[in-house]
Parts: C-alpha cells; sequence; structure tokens
C-alpha cells in the first residue's frame, strides 16, 4: 500500500533515508499518513459528502508506523485548503460543499505530519437525465472483429430563475444490461464496457453533464448475441432514499444484426 511520509515521503523510502533521518520504532509514533478518496466523484453544494448509500460518508485517514503497522484511534485533524468551495470538520472529517461549484483540497495531518491532498469536486444537484444519442439503434456486427454502439445521456440542473438546464459535471451515472435478463458480463458475450474497451457499468459526467459507455459485441464472441439488448441508465439523487433523477431510467434498446459484408 502506499502511503506517505509528512507530505511526500514514502514508507518505502525510509531505507534510504535510514543515514539522515531517525524513524521512531515505538508503535504508537505515527510517521505516515494515508488520506483515502472519497466513494463519490463529487459532493452537491450546500449538502455533506455521501456514499454510494446516500449516508454522509466522512473521510477516512489511516495511520502508519515505522514498522509499516496500521495505528488504530490515531488524533487525526482534517483541514480543507480551499474554504471557499468546502468545509471539513476538522475532527470528523466530514465534507461539506459550500454553495459554489469547483474542486478543493482535503488533508489528513497527526502532528506535523500531513497527508496527501484528495481532491473534492462540488457539483450542482441533478434535475433531468436526457438521452444524447439515439434510444433505438441497431448494431452490426463481425465475428473476430469488435463492434460498439456508443450510448451516451446528458446529467442537466435546472436553473429555475431561468427556466434552463445547464450541465451537472462530476457525476456518478450507471449502466445496466436489463434485457436479456442475467446476460453474462464476461468478454464473450455482450457486455459494457468503457473506451479502453474495459467492462465498466458507470461512468462520470464530463464539463458538458454527459457519460457514455459502449455496448461491445466483443472478436471473442462464441456465439450468436440476442437479437436486441435493453441498457437502462440511471442517475440517483445523493439522499438516503436513493432517489432517482427525472428522466431515469433512460432505456436503450439495440437490434444486434449480424454483418453480411466486411
Amino acid at each position: 500500500m502506499r502511503v506517505v511520509l509528512g507530505a511526500l515521503v514514502s514508507l518505502a523510502a525510509l531505507g534510504g533515508l535510514a543515514a539522515c533521518t531517525k524513524v521512531s520504532t515505538n508503535p504508537t509514533t505515527v510517521v505516515a499518513i494515508e488520506l483515502q478518496a472519497p466513494q463519490l466523484p463529487s459532493v452537491v453544494q450546500s449538502d455533506t459528502l455521501r456514499d454510494t448509500t446516500g449516508l454522509p460518508a466522512p473521510l477516512v485517514a489511516i495511520a502508519f508506523n515505522g514498522h509499516n503497522d496500521t495505528i488504530p484511534a490515531a488524533p487525526f485533524r482534517f483541514i480543507a485548503l480551499d474554504t471557499g468551495i468546502v468545509s471539513v470538520d476538522s475532527v470528523t472529517g466530514l465534507v461539506t460543499g459550500r454553495d459554489t461549484i469547483g474542486q478543493a483540497r482535503v488533508i489528513a495531518t497527526a502532528g506535523t505530519l500531513q497527508s496527501v491532498p484528495v481532491t473534492i469536486q462540488v457539483t450542482r444537484a441533478p434535475d433531468s437525465l436526457q438521452a444524447v444519442s439515439a434510444t433505438a439503434d441497431t448494431l452490426r456486427y463481425f465475428f473476430g472483429k469488435d463492434s460498439t454502439r456508443t450510448l451516451q445521456v446528458r446529467l442537466s440542473h435546472l436553473v429555475s430563475s431561468a427556466d434552463s438546464l445547464v450541465p451537472v459535471p462530476n457525476y456518478l451515472v450507471q449502466f445496466a444490461i436489463v434485457d436479456p435478463a442475467g446476460l453474462p458480463s464476461d468478454t464473450a458475450h455482450v457486455v459494457i464496457v468503457n473506451e479502453r474497451r474495459a467492462p465498466v457499468r458507470a461512468d462520470t459526467t464530463d464539463a458538458q453533464g454527459t457519460a457514455s459507455r459502449q455496448l461491445l459485441v466483443p472478436r471473442s464472441l462464441a456465439e450468436n448475441p440476442p437479437d436486441s439488448v435493453i441498457v437502462e441508465v440511471t442517475a440517483f439523487k445523493q439522499d438516503r432514499a436513493r432517489t432517482p433523477v427525472p428522466g431515469s431510467p433512460v432505456r436503450f434498446t439495440v437490434q444486434l444484426q449480424p454483418a453480411t459484408t466486411k
């Protein structure tokens, strides 16, 4: 596990520092801190950072001693380096977004040591999920060749005063094949992938509020795929009820047809 001594030095480098730095062998002395990234890519304006279930999720820090063992109940303090974007409870590590959007850095400290900062994105509350690509389409595939169709949605926030929609960036959106039910997710079958053709069923919206994944009929296809596949795309509000954003789920129906020519 990669950790940090002070702000920059990992425990793996301690051997090289032995000649000039004396590292404490006291099992309760903190010599390195790791601050873990949050579960979700952002916190909504004026709300607290939450986990994937919608519950408030304080940041988690881990302390290490000179033997690279963890130290339970280390006396951490959490500090926001960009206080105009977020505030943070210095004891619990619970981050709250201010009434603005942007990114902020937060660190954990113990004594004179501090962690590498983690970046917290503050975004708008989503009010609408809409399809960008066609919701009814045909994918013609070849045996022995990867064939894909892009599925894209846009997540937006309603500005009531202007009666207009603006993008919601840095927000998690989920993609799922719902028909045929129980379709295997390995690369020998139709599968949802990212731009590197890795099986990934979620995406984080970009600056324009768009999220996309590809429906892939892989070159390793061992048998004929189904005649059609239905993919549902959903975004959830960051609340305990896991309320779907209006417009969710966006449903894409893709007909699969073998190509007759290359």
